[in-house]
């Protein structure tokens, strides 16, 4: 629960001073929708992909531009 209130406030604190907020470090979709909740704007981890390759990652975003 302590956790919970530590992420609420900094993200607010980032919010309120006019920062676009990164999550780091999700792993499970509960991670997430709590994220999104608290309209984090950007998340990245585990839960979204595993660690790829230069190659791999270069090939993605060729296909999506």
């Amino acid at each position: 629960a302590q956790a919970l209130e530590i992420v609420r406030a900094i993200v607010a604190l980032a919010q309120t001073l006019g920062f676009h907020v990164t999550a780091e470090g999700v792993e499970r979709p509960e991670q997430f929708e709590l994220l999104k909740f608290l309209d984090v704007e950007y998340a990245q981890g585990f839960f979204f992909s595993q660690p790829v390759d230069f190659a791999t990652a270069k090939a993605f975003f060729a296909v999506r531009s």
